[in-house]
């Protein structure tokens, strides 16, 4: 049942307390760098102004990315710690472990993004209507996030372990690709059509545009919407379809690690 799964997720949040605070703090503290530099770069300019404003609204939006590759090497975990068996003996699923996961995931690293960008949004003096507007992007990005995470770890289940250090060099070329330090359209050679593949590129673009009027990568607001919106969908679609096959898989006892 979905309770032992979360049962089992929050051992892991009580033996690993320590990085669990330790990613709100980094988070700050890599944000404080940040604005430090970009200080000695530009001394005149305030936090508030466009400069930073777009830099910080991406970096804080970044953090829906962490749900795309968070976790992906679990399958060779899960077969190293026999937990399979465990799945497979109790109750549970598949499925409410990755709910469970998905919580761990949320709580650890998505929740310093929101915080930060609910504080910033204040100093901004962002009106009340934008904020619950960016809010609401930045939840339906998370949604897609965590489809293209599902997608992902199947596909790691069904035809071969992803190792850790695989995921995270993944994760930095994302953040290059969705828009965080700079315009996807400044990718060179049209690489900012690959970056339409990504959930958090629509969130963080229109995020910026209602909060600081920028530009948008497509025409128009509503296309923008519609594309963001039926590739969240088809994400979860297409992962789920394969997390139901990879389920099966576990079940038979055909996993090769």
């Amino acid at each position: 049942m979905i309770h032992e799964a979360i049962a089992f997720e929050v051992s892991y949040w009580k033996r690993w307390k320590l990085n669990f605070v330790g990613s709100y703090l980094d988070s700050v503290g890599l944000l404080f760098a940040i604005i430090l530099l970009m200080k000695f770069r530009s001394p005149s300019a305030s936090i508030t102004s466009p400069e930073y404003a777009f830099f910080i609204i991406g970096f804080l939006s970044s953090y829906l990315t962490t749900a795309i590759f968070s976790r992906i090497d679990t399958p060779k975990n899960y077969a190293k710690y026999d937990i399979y068996d465990w799945i497979v003996s109790s109750r549970t699923s598949m499925l409410h472990v990755l709910v469970a996961e998905r919580i761990w995931v949320f709580l650890r690293y998505v929740t310093p993004g929101f915080v930060g960008l609910t504080v910033y949004f204040a100093v901004l003096s962002v009106p009340l209507k934008v904020y619950f507007i960016c809010v609401t992007l930045m939840m339906v990005g998370w949604v897609g996030c965590v489809g293209f995470n599902l997608i992902l770890t199947s596909l790691g289940l069904l035809y071969g372990k992803i190792e850790g250090a695989s995921a995270w060099l993944s994760l930095l070329i994302s953040y290059f690709m969705v828009g965080i330090f700079f315009p996807v359209t400044m990718l060179p050679f049209k690489l900012w059509v690959v970056s339409l593949v990504f959930p958090a590129t629509y969130a963080i673009d229109l995020s910026r545009h209602f909060t600081l009027g920028t530009e948008l990568i497509l025409p128009s607001v509503k296309m923008e919407i519609t594309c963001f919106a039926v590739l969240v969908v088809a994400l979860l679609i297409v992962g789920l379809h394969l997390w139901k096959r990879a389920d099966k898989k576990v079940r038979r006892g055909e996993l090769q690690f």
